[in-house]
């Protein structure tokens, strides 16, 4: 059974790796990270970690949003958690108020 969800883990991050070229691809992260729903949420959270890793800065609205919703996401079940764990570890590669301010949630949280 761990073949299945291994592969089915797989073929998620290939897809967020596709879903990333595209020219809309942060919007669609940004409104699935807030989704009530568990799989968008992971989903949304895997691409802003490949697009962090791409170099993209978020505006000072969409850094301030992705925090907050980082900061909830870190008390859902363990997938969303562990999505949004990585996607907060990219942004904070990626200057040191990014550093900072990813600390600062992960700290908040216990984490």
């Amino acid at each position: 059974m761990g073949g299945i969800h291994a592969q089915c883990g797989n073929r998620t991050a290939y897809r967020a790796e596709l879903f990333c070229r595209l020219p809309y691809a942060s919007q669609k992260a940004y409104e699935w990270i807030a989704s009530e729903d568990e799989m968008f949420q992971q989903c949304g959270y895997l691409i802003l970690a490949r697009l962090f890793m791409q170099g993209l800065r978020p505006n000072e609205r969409s850094a301030d949003e992705f925090l907050d919703q980082a900061r909830t996401a870190l008390h859902a079940p363990l997938p969303v958690r562990r999505a949004a764990v990585s996607a907060l570890q990219k942004y904070q590669t990626l200057d040191e108020t990014a550093r900072e301010a990813g600390e600062k949630v992960l700290r908040e949280t216990g984490i």
